[in-house]
């Protein structure tokens, strides 16, 4: 704690009774937190992140791919303290697929930062790309038998960024369609 003492004195030496008030000094930086990041892999194309944290008023971050995105060093963070009203809502269409990283340093009311050794920070990995797919289906005769079994082929898929999670197949014109 402060304590602050005032007291006044006259032309003629009198002294007038001490007041005081006592403040906490806030010196702790506060810490930043984030909710409505990307999960990962991810296809957004456009950020809609919330930045929070308790004596959190305002915060400055940086974007970029992971492997070139630093948030220890204090360069290339947004330029001046943004409101925490104003959402990080950035286009990430510049950046390649991969892994992309996100950099946030807090501030409070007492113009304490949260340091560039413990930004806060949030990775994952842009896939925006489809995966590559050949093949065909086999011609067959449809009839009203149960016996009926189409052939189906294809060469294996490729995604590069995220690799394949499965594949659909649809009987009719829609996936998950019937023939009728």
């Amino acid at each position: 704690p402060v304590t602050i003492r005032v007291q006044q004195i006259d032309a003629a030496g009198n002294p007038s009774l001490i007041i005081s008030r006592t403040f906490n000094k806030d010196t702790l930086a506060p810490t930043a937190v984030l909710s409505g990041t990307p999960a990962t892999p991810s296809n957004t194309t456009t950020l809609s992140i919330t930045v929070s944290g308790t004596d959190v008023v305002g915060y400055i971050y940086k974007l970029g791919t992971a492997s070139t995105t630093d948030c220890t060093v204090s360069t290339g963070y947004s330029a001046s303290s943004i409101s925490l009203t104003t959402l990080i809502t950035n286009s990430l269409t510049a950046l390649s697929d991969g892994s992309i990283k996100l950099c946030v340093l807090g501030v409070d009311v007492a113009g304490n930062w949260q340091s560039a050794a413990t930004a806060t920070n949030v990775t994952w990995v842009k896939d925006v790309t489809v995966p590559s797919l050949t093949g065909t289906v086999a011609d067959f005769v449809y009839s009203n038998s149960t016996s009926q079994t189409p052939t189906l082929s294809w060469s294996a898929a490729t995604d590069a960024t995220s690799g394949v999670n499965h594949y659909e197949v649809a009987l009719g014109t829609t996936v998950g369609g019937q023939i009728s």
